[in-house]
């Protein structure tokens, strides 16, 4: 029997969240969805780079955190980092004008319809925008992981 393989694109919201709180229904994701893998965009690492340099104490803790996450080997056997800072749709197109973050969600937004995988995220303009453009939308509510 072969498991199939599900990716997951996380946004740096959930990075944040997964290094930060414990989640319950972590275990639930590969009961429903099969084996995860989740994707970390490189504009997502940058992004928690430049918040764990420039944000208050509080939020920088939490990018470190997440950063130690992502580079931590337990962590690694089930993700891996993407390029996606070329994304060459529509919304990739728009990501090269407005902030930071609007760039990176227009990046995950155009990766993750293109590529039809799941987006994990906590950004509630994000989860509206990704409806009906991609595989499902794994958030959190009262800490515990929903799909959509």
């Amino acid at each position: 029997m072969m498991i199939r393989m599900v990716e997951v694109l996380v946004d740096t919201s959930f990075i944040i969240a997964m290094a930060n709180i414990p989640i319950k229904g972590m275990d639930r994701l590969e009961v429903e969805l099969g084996r995860v893998e989740f994707l970390i965009p490189d504009v997502v690492v940058k992004e928690l780079e430049r918040i764990a340099i420039d944000a208050g104490v509080k939020r920088a803790r939490e990018a470190r955190a997440a950063l130690q996450l992502i580079y931590d080997a337990r962590f690694r056997s089930k993700a891996r980092m993407i390029d996606i800072s070329k994304v060459s749709d529509t919304e990739g197109k728009s990501a090269k004008e407005g902030k930071v973050g609007s760039k990176v969600d227009d990046l995950i937004v155009g990766y993750a319809e293109s590529a039809g995988c799941y987006v994990a995220t906590l950004d509630r303009e994000m989860i509206r925008r990704l409806r009906g453009r991609c595989a499902g939308i794994i958030t959190l509510q009262d800490d515990t992981l929903t799909i959509a």
